[in-house]
């Protein structure tokens, strides 16, 4: 940079001449140089030495020397002649001795497993084996001292097994059973057999206890037999080959049960040749209770005197409605809920519905008509559930009601005449008061000439062979929600069916109460049945909501028949039989004439009020005058006191004998005067 004027202040002047530097510089101006630091030498101070203690001195320990490894033994190898083969003689294995026990003694024949084990407990069984250098211990009655290798160990266990019996008494509760003997609180004893397996039920009633028992002894298989057992299950399952149509179809598990325990007992006895067939025969029995029915629920299943057998949850045992004593606690147990729920999904499975999470409710019906409902937790809060709703096996007729005082003959003459000419009725009556089972009872008097259709949400109503019977059963949607067949569809279908006369399970809706009664209107004669107490109550409740008929529909009914049941005692009764009178005013509720009512102090039914709207009807379209009534109504009371008389207690001979009568009175009424 050349020099140039400078003002007073010492800065160069604005027009003094600046030599233009180069674009580098231009770019950036150079800064000054930096000056150099003064590096200062800093020496480090001298280390400090540390004292540090003198190491102790151990005494040298000196390892004992080792001994010498053997001389290795020099192998003489022998010469062999050529073509000769040299003598070997395999080294042979040291024999290993055990000391066992039978598998069954003689002293535990016919005893359960539990017992046996506590036998074995007690005589020192299932202890470790003692050491070689210990003496064997000795041997108990009837011990056994097997001294063979482990390699034909095996078979002799094998053999013992095969010869093993079963027993046909167990000590299932005898410790229980034996307590209450001595108090003598056994109130009713009998025998079942089921699949060929004969148990033992006792009904008790001890005081001490909170509600009487239902104690059920069946035999079990023996230690030896149940060893067995599982083999012949697993290969059973293999063997047997189940169709679609067996798997679902619910007519042919009878079928599928036989053919289980045919091939059950070839097994058997195949695996065990000393069974003798009584003892097969009790094998497959038992197989089948467990693998296609409810285990040991398949006994009250089978007894006639069980009316409801509910499962509330598997800590608890299986509570059976007794017909005679009630509710009672039986020693059925289900073991878990995973139990519970595989039984709930087999009877689903039978008639072709299931049973989820997403789906936990199920109403269905066993393969003997027998109604289930079931349910899955959370919709059951504590466990799953199944309640089984029992029908007697065999169905239910007049002579058994009258025999039963549950309706009188009086009272089945009248019912007789007012079914036979076309008079519609409505069954009512609380829970288990016998509602289906009445009108089961009152179908036997439908002319064996004529149609009849039925629907029901279960089959319950069971009518003879020779009458012309089609049944309907309602239809559960699918997980998806589609495939659902109503009531109310399967009403309205069947009146383009021509049916003579209907039957409707139960009424519990609106749309059912419709259906039924413009069914009555299109001439059809309609029977059904709904929760009432009495008629008056009946009346009520189809013209309240939820149903809430208009009055003037109730016109078309002539008939209401309310059935009670007494629950101190258990008995069943005809409660009321009334007739509805309609009102000669407009929207009113019609009146009821009670024609019967039951008497609680007599136990009877006695006759109220002699029938108008019956009557009149009769009148109006037969022809028949009072006389003739009263004369057939007194003709039907002598045929009815004849099959009590005679014993005619089942649905065909009655429904026979009705038949004839309709045929040929003449000629019935001669044979029953004889």
């Amino acid at each position: 940079m050349a020099k140039g004027k400078t003002t007073k202040t010492g800065k160069p002047s604005v027009k003094t001449r600046i030599r233009r530097a180069p674009s580098a510089a231009r770019a950036k101006p150079a800064k000054p140089a930096a000056a150099k630091p003064i590096r200062a030498e800093i020496k480090p101070a001298p280390p400090v030495e540390e004292k540090v203690a003198p190491k102790p001195v151990l005494p040298e320990i000196k390892e004992p020397a080792k001994p010498a490894p053997p001389a290795e033994e020099k192998r003489v190898i022998h010469p062999v002649p050529l073509f000769e083969k040299p003598a070997f003689k395999p080294v042979q294995p040291a024999e290993t001795k055990a000391y066992i026990r039978p598998i069954r003694p003689p002293e535990h024949k016919n005893i359960s497993k539990v017992a046996l084990f506590q036998a074995r407990a007690k005589s020192g069984e299932g202890k470790r084996a003692p050491a070689a250098e210990e003496k064997p211990p000795s041997r108990a009655k009837g011990e056994v001292d097997i001294s063979v290798s482990i390699g034909r160990l095996a078979e002799k266990l094998q053999k013992q097994r095969a010869a093993a019996s079963v027993p046909t008494i167990t000590a299932r509760g005898a410790g229980i059973r034996e307590a209450i003997s001595r108090r003598g609180n056994v109130v009713k004893a009998y025998v079942l057999t089921v699949d060929d397996i004969d148990g033992t039920v006792e009904i008790t009633n001890d005081p001490s206890e909170m509600a009487g028992r239902y104690l059920l002894d069946t035999p079990v298989l023996d230690y030896a037999t149940a060893a067995l057992y599982d083999d012949i299950k697993d290969d059973l399952l293999k063997k047997v080959l189940i169709t679609t149509e067996e798997a679902v179809d619910i007519k042919l598990f009878e079928a599928l049960k036989q053919k289980f325990r045919d091939l059950a007992v070839k097994m058997a006895i195949d695996r065990i040749p000393t069974l003798t067939d009584d003892q097969a025969r009790f094998i497959s029995g038992y197989m089948v209770q467990e693998m296609l029915g409810l285990g040991r629920m398949e006994f009250p299943l089978k007894d006639d005197a069980i009316e409801e057998i509910c499962v509330n949850n598997a800590a608890q045992p299986v509570w059976v409605y007794h017909r005679e004593f009630g509710w009672l606690l039986s020693d059925i147990v289900v073991p878990n809920q995973m139990q519970i729920q595989n039984y709930s999904a087999a009877i689903a499975r039978r008639i072709g519905r299931q049973i989820t999470t997403q789906s936990p409710v199920l109403d269905a019906y066993l393969p003997t008509g027998d109604r289930v409902n079931a349910t899955l937790m959370p919709i059951s809060l504590n466990s799953n559930t199944i309640t089984i709703r029992k029908f007697a096996r065999k169905p239910w007729t007049i002579t058994d009601f009258i025999k039963l005082k549950t309706m009188s003959k009086e009272l089945v003459a009248f019912l007789w005449l007012a079914i036979q000419y076309e008079s519609s009725m409505l069954i009512s009556g609380g829970t288990a008061s016998g509602k289906t089972s009445a009108l089961n009872v009152l179908s036997a008097c439908i002319p064996a000439n004529q149609r009849v259709i039925s629907i029901e949400q279960t089959p319950e109503v069971e009518l003879p062979s020779y009458q012309q019977w089609v049944p309907m059963v309602v239809r559960e949607a699918t997980i998806e929600g589609i495939g659902a067949v109503n009531m109310l569809e399967l009403l309205l279908n069947s009146l383009r069916m021509r049916p003579d006369r209907m039957i409707v399970g139960e009424i519990r809706r609106t749309d059912e109460a419709i259906a039924l009664f413009e069914a009555i209107h299109t001439g059809n004669s309609v029977y059904s049945t709904m929760h009432a107490e009495t008629v008056s109550e009946t009346i009520r409740r189809l013209v309240s909501p939820p149903i809430q008929l208009p009055p003037i529909m109730l016109e078309s009914l002539p008939l209401v028949l309310t059935m009670f049941r007494d629950r101190r005692s258990g008995i069943r009764r005809v409660f009321e039989v009334g007739e509805l009178i309609p009102s000669e005013k407009e929207n009113e509720i019609p009146t009821v004439n009670m024609l019967f009512r039951w008497n609680a102090r007599t136990d009877t039914i006695e006759k109220v009020n002699e029938s108008i709207r019956v009557r009149n009807m009769l009148n109006r379209f037969t022809s028949m005058s009072d006389e003739d009534i009263t004369r057939t109504v007194a003709d039907r009371e002598k045929v009815i006191d004849w099959m009590i008389r005679k014993n005619i207690d089942t649905t065909e001979e009655v429904g026979r004998v009705i038949a004839q009568y309709y045929r040929d009175p003449k000629s019935l009424m001669k044979t029953v005067m004889e």
